[in-house]
């Protein structure tokens, strides 16, 4: 029994507390790697065709010009997110919402602005596109453009609370503009008044001036025509 005992091999030591496991790294996953090659191809293949084709370059570089920085980040990560988290995106698509209008805004904001030589002097820095957004020139299109992209912002995110917003708002606005015009009214009132008399009088002298040209001609006698003898009539001796 003994014999049996010293043969047996002592049970491992449990592992303390303290003692610190060796680190594993992961290895990456296979589709990322995929991924990775799947990008670099497209990058390759990218940079050949815009080096061979002068052409289709300024094309693009026209279309949207420093336009595509902004452009080309959102897209990116629009596309990364719908790759790993398709569902963060079906959730939380509000915020990217909100991304995409900034980059519009920039784009909007990029095309007011022109270099003085190059390929962007007949467009903007936001391109031919940039043009169609925001507009040549800030006053008065362009500002009214910014104003309907940023006010419809919140209608399209948010209905209900934005839409009571502006209905408040618009009441307010109402109220406040017929004051301001009532009281202009008010105070205008004497002031066209005392500039109308002036004007009145005039009116009233020329009305009388005609009246006495009127009754002038209905005085005077007309001139009596002499009657034309009949035909039938004899003869007379004047």
């Amino acid at each position: 029994m003994a014999a049996t005992t010293l043969n047996q091999a002592p049970p491992a030591a449990a592992p303390t507390t303290g003692q610190r496991q060796p680190a594993t790294s992961p290895s990456p996953s296979p589709w990322l790697i995929v991924d990775l090659l799947t990008i670099a191809a497209a990058a390759i293949i990218a940079a050949v065709f815009f080096f061979l084709n002068p052409d289709a370059r300024q094309w693009t570089y026209q279309a949207l010009g420093y336009g595509w920085a902004p452009a080309a980040l959102w897209l990116t990560s629009v596309i990364v997110i719908l790759r790993y988290r398709p569902r963060f995106l079906s959730r939380h698509w509000k915020p990217w919402a909100i991304a995409a209008a900034a980059a519009a805004l920039s784009i909007a904001a990029l095309s007011y602005f022109a270099p003085t030589d190059g390929p962007l002097e007949d467009v903007s820095y936001a391109g031919r596109w940039g043009l169609a957004l925001g507009g040549p020139t800030l006053l008065p299109y362009g500002s009214l453009k910014l104003a309907a992209l940023i006010a419809l912002l919140p209608l399209i995110l948010y209905p209900r609370p934005a839409g009571r917003l502006y209905y408040r708002a618009a009441r307010r606005a109402g109220r406040t503009i017929a004051a301001i015009a009532a009281r202009l009214y008010r105070a205008l009132r004497p002031a066209a008044a005392f500039l109308g008399r002036p004007i009145t009088r005039f009116n009233q002298s020329l009305a009388r001036r005609r009246a006495q040209k009127a009754q002038a001609r209905a005085v005077i006698p007309s001139p009596a025509t002499p009657r034309q003898p009949l035909p039938d009539d004899p003869p007379r001796d004047f």
